[in-house]
């Protein structure tokens, strides 16, 4: 059972998804939650025009969204739990956008919202089973990825809570970097590409390994790409890398 307040909720499994306060949860879980808020800003803009594809550029975005305003970010700022959309943001972000896209120069700051996104240490989503904790999950500090890791990682959950396990082996996925060499067993004379459920997560070359042939790899996706590559469901927001919303 959960408490909440005065009341007492009878259930049979628990998510800890906890966003930036997972750390918070530490001491009853009997395990340290290595997570921290990550202050995000983003700014909504009302402009005459067709609709903005999904731009990236330096850590930054444009979009135009559902709503029909077109969606400009982000920061990433350690300020703690404050999550008070400041000037210097929006001065930052609007320089940003408009050296890109000098016609934004001209739009109409619709909103201003700041969130806080949950991070780990290394960068990764925590996932998993709590030990000597039946029936408890953790899964949180999707960072700036929340929009598009939110379907894998809802997909795990379910697995892991349902069943038990999961047959989403992402161990191989994860590990991927640049430098990284995957073996094969014959070898080739042009570029490499590795797919996923149909995209493309990494490029190489081949080398030489022992007896065999590897992969040396010269591109890789970042981790939302391979993730949602992995899970074969792109969704409406996955080219977006940050929404603007805890997850």
């Amino acid at each position: 059972s959960v408490v909440v307040g005065r009341d007492e909720v009878s259930c049979g499994a628990v998510v800890m998804a906890m966003g930036p306060w997972s750390g918070s949860a530490s001491g009853w879980v009997g395990t340290e939650l290595a997570v921290r808020p990550l202050k995000g800003q983003i700014l909504r803009l009302k402009i005459d025009g067709a609709p903005l594809p999904h731009l990236s550029w330096e850590g930054s975005y444009a979009t135009t969204k559902p709503d029909g305003l077109v969606w400009i970010g982000t920061t990433e700022e350690n300020a703690g739990f404050d999550a008070t959309p400041t000037a210097e943001a929006r001065e930052s972000i609007l320089r940003s956008a408009v050296a890109v896209l000098p016609y934004l120069a001209n739009a109409q700051v619709v909103q201003h919202t700041a969130c806080l996104r949950p991070v780990a240490p290394d960068g990764l989503p925590i996932l998993g089973h709590v030990q000597g904790k039946s029936g408890v999950v953790v899964a949180t500090a999707a960072g700036r990825k929340g929009i598009l890791l939110g379907p894998a990682i809802g997909r795990l959950t379910a697995d892991l809570l349902t069943r038990g396990e999961t047959d989403m082996d992402i161990s191989s996925i994860l590990a991927f970097a640049q430098g990284t060499i995957v073996e094969f067993e014959k070898g080739f004379d042009q570029e490499i590409e590795l797919h996923v459920s149909g995209r493309t997560v990494a490029k190489g070359y081949a080398v030489k390994v022992g007896e065999n042939y590897g992969i040396r790899v010269s591109y890789i996706g970042d981790l939302g790409e391979r993730i949602v590559a992995m899970a074969g469901d792109s969704g409406p927001d996955a080219a977006d890398s940050d929404g603007g919303e805890p997850a």
